[in-house]
């Protein structure tokens, strides 16, 4: 892990009366979605990002906190918005999403929109990881990311804070909260977005259809945006241009 510690706390942008809570995936940090922020705030929205437990500190953190935990941390996240805006919206990356998902699903009440930027509903070697998790969780803590397969390889991560080992542990909760968010989608009633990168060498494509096909959600209140890149982390998308004008439309959309 890299990065100036500074960087890798929690912050808000203030920019109207409406917010974006923006989380964060797994393993990753706030710095790693700031520019988004910084954009968003440019259009007239306030921005909120919490750090997840365990997250912008040290891998090992991650190996004591649990997928309730992270819930845990954008409930009263979103609580604390409530008090202060006039609307509260949900913008998740990655596990984010799952995230937005699953508490929107339990507090209706609390987030007016959603929008889920790579959000895994169905893992590309999903049986293999299954398979495997038990095994390897025994043998070693981490499982080292390989720098080169990242766009912008060691430099991200230095800069970000994002953590370039996957803790077995946490990846358990990782899995544990996929499941639960497929459950959870069928309470699902918001305006939702999805975008979701076609190649994306983590998450299956389909996850973004299940999404729309399993909310209750009226047809005329959710959009589906899919990109023809490999891209996974689309808050570093050579298209984030065209990202950001995608979830201001969606977001100024009644």
């Amino acid at each position: 892990m890299g990065g100036n510690s500074e960087n890798m706390e929690g912050f808000s942008l203030e920019g109207g009366e409406e917010v974006i809570i923006i989380i964060h995936g797994f393993t990753s940090t706030p710095s790693a979605v700031k520019p988004l922020a910084q954009e968003l705030q440019k259009k007239g929205f306030s921005v909120v990002v919490p750090r997840l437990p365990g997250h912008g500190t040290h891998p090992d953190d991650l190996l004591r906190v649990t997928w309730e935990d992270w819930k845990k941390a954008i409930h009263e996240t979103t609580i604390s918005a409530r008090h202060l805006y006039g609307k509260v919206h949900c913008l998740g990356v990655s596990m984010g999403g799952n995230l937005a998902i699953t508490c929107a699903a339990e507090h209706p009440e609390n987030v007016e929109k959603i929008i889920c930027l790579g959000t895994p509903i169905f893992l590309r070697r999903k049986t293999f990881i299954r398979a495997a998790l038990p095994i390897l969780s025994r043998l070693k803590k981490f499982h080292k990311e390989n720098l080169h397969d990242h766009p912008e390889g060691a430099k991200y991560y230095a800069e970000t804070g994002a953590y370039s080992v996957w803790p077995y542990k946490g990846l358990k909760e990782l899995l544990r909260g996929i499941e639960e968010t497929k459950k959870a989608l069928s309470h699902i009633v918001h305006p939702i977005y999805t975008i979701q990168s076609l190649q994306d060498p983590l998450i299956h494509p389909k996850s973004s259809a299940f999404i729309m096909q399993t909310i209750k959600t009226p047809d005329e209140r959710k959009k589906q945006l899919l990109l023809n890149d490999n891209q996974h982390i689309l808050t570093n998308d050579h298209e984030q241009k065209k990202i950001v004008e995608a979830i201001i439309e969606f977001l100024r959309w009644d």
